[in-house]
């Protein structure tokens, strides 16, 4: 059975569900990682009075230019929400520095934006989203892999740049 969230603004973030023994329509909130709702609910299950306040749907408005990198977060500390908005480009650089308004993230401020399709998720949404809660929360280091050339994938012949930088100079 489908629970009913007709009375609700549409959500790109928001997953329907109906868990025993629950009276009225719970939710999952993609924008929620899993296990930072309450300590007795592991899987971010919540009722549907916390989709009424929430800013996220606003940000996904038809008429709103919303970028794709546009990473919502909910955070719970106790009965109270904190709602941020990060860009999923940039959140590692500097994980306390999320904004608390959608607006920020618009083609005028950002030289990054681009238009988001608001029928999909991009891909890895909640792994984006519980990396860069833990990163806020410090409960995860920051990992920055340096850029280093892969290996040669046919041993004894010279990499294809090598190739083309010898067929260039003439040698």
């Amino acid at each position: 059975m489908q629970p009913d969230c007709t009375g609700l603004r549409s959500c790109p973030y928001r997953r329907p569900t109906c868990p025993e023994n629950a009276n009225g329509p719970w939710v999952v909130c993609l924008a929620a990682p899993s296990g930072e709702s309450e300590a007795s609910n592991p899987y971010g299950m919540h009722g549907t009075d916390h989709c009424v306040p929430c800013p996220v749907p606003d940000a996904f408005r038809k008429e709103i230019k919303t970028c794709l990198y546009l990473l919502p977060i909910r955070l719970w500390d106790g009965s109270n929400v904190q709602t941020f908005f990060h860009c999923r480009l940039l959140y590692e650089f500097n994980p306390k520095r999320a904004n608390t308004s959608y607006t920020f993230h618009s083609p005028e401020l950002c030289p990054w934006w681009f238009p988001h399709p608001k029928t999909f998720l991009p891909p890895q949404t909640e792994w984006h989203t519980n990396r860069a809660v833990g990163l806020y929360r410090g409960k995860i280091g920051r990992i920055i892999k340096p850029c280093a050339p892969g290996p040669n994938v046919y041993p004894g012949r010279e990499s294809w740049w090598k190739r083309l930088l010898k067929c260039l100079a003439g040698t």
